[in-house]
């Protein structure tokens, strides 16, 4: 056996992949967002007697949330940076579209309206699960602390 042979041996991984709620949890989101996507290009022209407006910031709400579930899935320093500041963001505009935004110009099929309602309230749901995701799974922490 070579040196090169046995370093390859010496260093392999031995954690085995993971099945469990984490993936679960990005499948949920991928799923969420590839729904919400299809959705909302499908209220698209339904919208058009009120403006395009809140159908332009809707899909980019949905845009938001293909990244945000990249960005979970592949968990690097950068992207957790980003699913951080899109987390936040998305907590901001659902509490200023439950709060302040709620109006009758408000489409009820919006995204963000009341919490999520249309969606089952799933983007609020979601939201408090990526903060959860991201606090607990943080990539830079040891395994074990022996």
């Amino acid at each position: 056996m070579s040196a090169s042979e046995s370093a390859q041996q010496s260093h392999k991984d031995p954690r085995t992949a993971s099945w469990g709620g984490g993936r679960i949890f990005m499948a949920l989101l991928v799923v969420f967002a590839v729904v919400a996507l299809f959705h909302e290009f499908s209220t698209l022209p339904a919208s058009g007697s009120a403006g395009y407006g809140l159908a332009m910031l809707s899909l980019a709400n949905v845009a938001h949330w293909i990244v945000l579930s990249i960005a979970v899935i592949h968990n690097g320093r950068r992207m957790r940076l980003l699913a951080w500041t899109l987390t936040g963001i998305e907590a901001l505009l659902l509490v200023l579209f439950a709060f302040a935004f709620s109006s009758a110009h408000l489409d009820s099929a919006q995204l963000l309206y009341n919490w999520g309602q249309a969606y089952y309230y799933l983007p609020a749901i979601l939201t408090a699960l990526t903060l959860v995701w991201l606090i607990v799974s943080s990539p830079l922490r040891p395994g074990n602390s022996n």
